[in-house]
């Protein structure tokens, strides 16, 4: 090739070069436009322990009820027997009237089959 066509093929090509770098940045709008992300909603799951057969893990996933008392209430439950009603779980130290509102919408009793009148006429 002589020095014209090597002239030719550089500034050809530096030209390409130049036009495709100016249009890959206004395809992404030079960097200022916002993207826009779809996210999905927030989630809040709706879940209900049994009192009574709900594991200390089970009990550490409602807000505002750590490790230590998660383990009160399961030694609670052990020494004293199940729990009647929700409002038993007062008996556990560390649980108050305020703190058993927050938690009743994640608690269910335990449904006693034994107390059932099972003579139907």
């Amino acid at each position: 090739m002589n020095k014209h066509d090597q002239l030719f093929v550089g500034v050809f090509a530096a030209v390409f070069l130049a036009l495709s770098g100016y249009h890959w940045a206004t395809l992404g709008g030079w960097g200022m436009r916002p993207i826009e992300l779809d996210r999905l909603p927030a989630r809040q799951y709706d879940f209900r322990i049994d009192i009574n057969s709900a594991s200390w893990v089970e009990w550490t996933q409602i807000e505002g009820i750590g490790e230590s008392t998660a383990q009160k209430i399961i030694a609670d439950h052990e020494t004293n027997g199940p729990f009647r009603n929700v409002k038993d779980l007062l008996r556990v130290k560390g649980i108050g009237p305020k703190t058993l509102e927050k938690m009743q919408p994640f608690l269910r009793e335990t449904i006693d089959k034994t107390s059932e009148d099972t003579t139907a006429p």
